[in-house]
């Protein structure tokens, strides 16, 4: 046989036996993922566990005197903007490596410093990686110490729960000097949407609408997750002169695009129970049992931030003012990992 041909044989076996597929932190946990049952992902974060075991950040009231003082030092205050009132500080045990955070403003963008210190010897500043933009770790993305494969390692992470379909990590090994080179990999997950409140204030309105919630609500997810902003979202057919009333009512709004319409309960709970979040919500003519009327659909969350259920409500419009006549919620989780894509490095995003 062609020793060339042998050797792509014998490469192309051990592929399809995921052994040497695995040659890198993220390709392991890529592996590792795959052959997770449905129903680990319940429990985010600990799913990886334990190939992938992020270590708990402490703040400095339950610090050590050796880590406090490594808070107080210059080097940390200038990489922190001398703030550290609300530090925190990470530690794998057996180490010498330390990570020290503060999170700031709305977003909680994570400010960090990486020291590897020990009693005795001078503290000494890591270099932080360089790709890490300025709006890379913020709201939903952060940086931790952890284990990788039992390595101690850098990993910048997305939170997996239900509240996106994708988590992303960027690993990097710890070689008691330096961090190594980095890898990624993507967790990509198939949601599954449980309606779990109907509210009605008109009985067939809410029947003609329970009709088509849930499909409404997986469209407009799926748009979502294929990179639309929300806003411009419609469903079903609707005539020119209530599309031209929802244009006009819109553009009315004190603050658009900021502006959303409270969540129709009826009564049945307080109506910031569900507020909706303005980040992709859209308004739309919707026509419903012969009547002309208005959709609305979004995440649930506060301002800008989105949450795990998607919002469906129906309204009338009427010398310009919202009448809330159904209103449906539905749950989001994960139900099972689609794919784990091992790719290079992400640009960071800027907020």
């Amino acid at each position: 046989m062609n020793a060339r041909f042998a050797g792509a044989l014998l490469a192309a076996l051990a592929l399809a036996n995921g052994a040497s597929a695995a040659s890198t932190p993220c390709d392991r946990l890529a592996v590792y993922t795959r052959k997770l049952p449905d129903s680990a992902w319940a429990s985010g974060d600990k799913a990886l566990a334990p190939f992938l075991e992020l270590d708990e950040a402490r703040p400095l009231d339950r610090a050590t005197p050796f880590e406090k003082s490594l808070a107080s030092s210059p080097a940390v205050r200038s990489a922190l903007d001398g703030d550290v009132s609300g530090v925190v500080i990470d530690h794998l045990a057996g180490g010498d490596l330390y990570l020290l955070s503060s999170f700031q403003g709305t977003l909680e963008c994570q400010q960090l410093a990486l020291v590897v210190a020990a009693a005795g010897r001078r503290p000494r500043m890591v270099k932080a990686p360089d790709d890490l933009g300025d709006g890379d770790l913020c709201w939903r993305r952060s940086a931790a110490l952890g284990k990788v494969g039992g390595a101690p390692s850098f990993i910048v992470h997305d939170v997996i729960d239900p509240a996106d379909t994708e988590a992303n990590f960027n690993l990097r090994p710890f070689d008691g000097h330096a961090l190594g080179p980095a890898c990624e990999v993507t967790l990509k997950f198939r949601a599954a949407y449980a309606r779990t409140e109907r509210h009605c204030g008109d009985a067939a309105i809410c029947a003609a609408a329970g009709g088509i919630a849930r499909d409404a609500a997986l469209a407009y997810n799926r748009a979502r997750e294929g990179g639309a902003d929300g806003a411009g979202f419609t469903y079903g057919a609707s005539g020119a002169a209530q599309a031209a009333a929802v244009k006009s009512f819109l553009a009315a709004q004190d603050s658009p695009p900021t502006w959303t319409p409270d969540f129709p309960a009826f009564g049945k709970e307080p109506t910031d129970d569900h507020p909706i979040s303005y980040s992709g919500f859209a308004l739309f003519p919707l026509t419903l049992a012969g009547r002309d009327l208005v959709g609305a659909i979004g995440h649930e969350g506060v301002g800008w931030r989105e949450g795990d259920n998607t919002l469906f409500a129906v309204y009338a419009l009427k010398d310009g003012a919202l009448t809330p006549l159904a209103g449906f919620v539905f749950e989001r989780s994960l139900a099972a990992l689609a794919n784990a894509v091992v790719g290079p490095p992400r640009v960071p995003k800027e907020h």
